[in-house]
């Protein structure tokens, strides 16, 4: 300060001005180069991940199973043939595409089963090594072939194996003559599949439920009869990995008919008794009392660990045979669309239900 007024000089501002000037070049600098640095490591970053990325392609592209996507399957034909003792055997053939670049020395293939007993693995006719694991409601089976599936030729892949997964035996008819089945057999994909025929062969003499909705799902492409069973086939042109399918058959079975009998009958061949049996037995129940066939079921049951709508709505369910539609849920019950949508998807995740679309409609089918 000066003696006068106590201003700083002209000569103390500019000098003062200065040093912060070049206090704040010097921080600009500073940033710069930070930031300069910051964008050269992130440039670095990349060019490590496209690196890594193009490695990590070029060993899975080595190593050929490690590419599901490089198999396809086609051709594929499944015949599950029901037996009358709730147990199912599977038949499952199909032609295995390569269409990677490199030979493939195993593969799997997923079978949407609880558990399975295997029964034949062959590989262009030759047994191969097959591999069970089981995962959440699934089975992998790990083929591999006694020689590796090369990009030019297809191999020819059948397996069979016996399960008690599909079928179920839900109790006796209002009128205690038949005895309810459900035969469920659900299709997820690992690999795509390519021109698929699905097709379920009935116990002898099953026939179908009446009174449900839906006891086919979805509508067969074809039926036939070898006079004794009842066949139903489906066609699907193109199924892709992750794609979900079901085929569901409700059907009954006269009650005190066993495989035994079947079997006896069969060795016997007295077919002509047979056909003769199961025509009186048609003619019977023809004529049971209509009295008797609608006869309710038991009332409404309290499951544990449900709530009251949760109960009545698998009550309903259930009194339709264990499918019914979406609609008939609430417009039957008088709940909102909102509540009755809220309850089946508590139900789906708990796996009580599973939901399919048919059309515009969503069917709803029990699943315990």
């Amino acid at each position: 300060m000066n003696r006068l007024g106590g201003t700083t000089p002209p000569s103390s501002f500019f000098l003062h001005t200065t040093v912060f000037l070049d206090t704040s070049a010097a921080v600009n600098h500073t940033m710069k180069s930070t930031i300069k640095n910051y964008m050269m490591a992130a440039r670095l970053i990349a060019a490590l991940l496209v690196v890594g990325g193009i490695s990590g392609q070029f060993a899975a592209g080595v190593q050929g199973q490690d590419h599901p996507e490089a198999i396809v399957l086609s051709s594929t034909d499944i015949v599950v043939t029901a037996l009358s003792n709730d147990t199912s055997e599977v038949s499952f053939s199909s032609l295995v595409m390569n269409t990677g670049q490199t030979a493939i020395s195993s593969f799997q293939v997923r079978f949407d089963v609880h558990h399975l007993n295997m029964m034949e693995t062959k590989v262009d006719g030759v047994a191969a090594v097959a591999e069970v694991t089981q995962a959440d409601r699934y089975m992998l089976i790990t083929v591999t072939p006694v020689r590796a599936i090369d990009n030019t030729t297809p191999a020819t892949l059948s397996i069979r194996f016996a399960t008690s997964s599909i079928q179920e035996r839900i109790g006796l008819s209002p009128d205690g003559s038949m005895y309810e089945h459900h035969l469920l057999y659900y299709l997820n994909p690992l690999n795509e599949i390519r021109n698929l025929t699905m097709s379920v062969i009935m116990p002898p003499y099953a026939i179908l439920q009446e009174g449900v909705a839906a006891p086919l799902f979805p509508r067969p492409t074809s039926n036939y009869t070898d006079g004794s069973r009842s066949v139903f086939v489906w066609s699907t042109p193109r199924l892709l990995p992750g794609q979900e399918i079901a085929y569901i058959v409700k059907y009954q079975l006269p009650v005190g008919v066993t495989a035994s009998t079947y079997s006896e009958i069969l060795v016997v061949g007295v077919v002509t008794v047979s056909v003769l049996t199961g025509f009186i037995l048609a003619l019977f129940l023809e004529r049971v009392p209509r009295l008797l066939i609608r006869l309710r079921r038991p009332g409404l049951v309290q499951i544990a660990g449900i709530s009251n709508h949760e109960a009545e709505v698998i009550q309903f369910i259930a009194q339709k045979g264990g499918s019914c539609t979406q609609r008939d849920i609430y417009a039957e019950l008088n709940l909102s669309q909102s509540m009755v949508s809220t309850i089946l998807t508590t139900l789906e995740q708990r796996g009580t239900i599973r939901r399919f679309k048919e059309g515009r409609e969503n069917l709803v089918h029990l699943m315990e």
